[in-house]
């Protein structure tokens, strides 16, 4: 959930990205434009000529010409600030990536976590019917070994370990039921 949420933000940041790359180029191929504009303008206002006339030569291209300085002023300060915003958002972008892979990895261990607990738990779940499979597994071994020397020892503990199985078996089937009727 928390990799969801982050990976739609760094979609919405690279969109923002993709925009604000967008809008530089713009106020670049802008700039570079009035800029030329004014070139033109300023070469077809010869200044030799304005020294020697007592009229204003090209009054407009002039207002034109401080005009488009102006304009040019303000697209360098935007352009600036678009390049200091696209700059911006590839550090947080990169920033953002650091954090989807810890994000990642520690999702992971905490799914490994998790399957080791519940392994553990099985385990601990299991861990008496196995230590009671193994005390039945050592008396009938040591029945076996005592059966020739002492055959009413053997019979007597033989009755023992009968009679322990069947009470587990008599629990075991208690808490099926049991489970049985929690369920329904």
């Amino acid at each position: 959930m928390v990799q969801e949420y982050l990976k739609r933000y760094q979609e919405s940041l690279l969109e923002e990205k993709i925009c604000c790359e967008n809008e530089y180029k713009k106020a670049e191929q802008k700039l570079k434009e009035d800029e030329e504009f004014r070139k033109l303008l300023a070469q077809k206002s010869d200044p030799d000529y304005e020294a020697f006339t007592p009229y204003v030569v090209h009054a407009k291209d002039k207002q034109k010409i401080s005009e488009l300085e102006t304009e040019e002023k303000k697209l360098q300060l935007k352009r600036d600030k678009l390049a200091e915003r696209c700059t911006e958002l590839e550090h947080r972008l990169e920033e953002l990536k650091d954090v989807i892979a810890e994000a990642v990895e520690l999702e992971q261990k905490c799914e490994q976590m998790e399957k080791q607990q519940n392994a553990e738990q099985t385990g601990a779940q299991n861990a008496p019917y196995i230590n009671n499979q193994e005390n039945l597994l050592e008396k009938i071994e040591w029945c076996e070994k005592i059966a020739v020397v002492d055959p009413y020892r053997c019979r007597e503990e033989l009755k023992s370990l009968i009679k322990n199985l069947k009470q587990d078996i008599d629990v075991d089937s208690c808490c099926s039921d049991t489970a049985v009727w929690e369920d329904q």
